[in-house]
């Protein structure tokens, strides 16, 4: 059994000046089965984070997952790799999408929440 393995890389520079802005990624596969997962890695300059498809959270199964990555800095370059790897022998659609997520502010609720470090769509 040989594993698969993708990637690609991006270097987006910031246009904007007076916003906080970053990027959101969104990997989805109907292909994609519990038995042979595919890895999805994403390094940043700084940061690295990873996640697999299908996704498993409590016993429930989604076929799609995203992450915000960290903001960019005023002026700078947001610089990352998308990895996709697998062990299947089978061919393996998925789709990756990367979004502009404009105005970003993550504010301090008042009230409690349950957060998981994924986000299934």
């Amino acid at each position: 059994m040989a594993s698969k393995f993708y990637y690609f890389r991006y270097n987006i520079s910031s246009p904007w000046t007076l916003q906080v802005n970053t990027l959101r990624v969104t990997t989805t596969s109907e292909d994609a089965e519990s038995r042979y997962p595919i890895l999805v890695v994403i390094r940043q300059n700084r940061f690295t984070t990873s996640w697999q498809l299908p996704l498993t959270i409590e016993r429930h199964f989604s076929n799609s997952a995203s992450r915000i990555l960290c903001p960019f800095d005023q002026g700078n370059v947001m610089d990352f790799v998308i990895e996709f790897s697998t062990f299947t022998d089978a061919i393996v659609h998925y789709t990756l999408t990367v979004a502009t997520v404009e105005n970003f502010y993550l504010g301090h609720l008042q009230q409690d929440f349950i957060a998981s470090p994924t986000s299934p769509m």
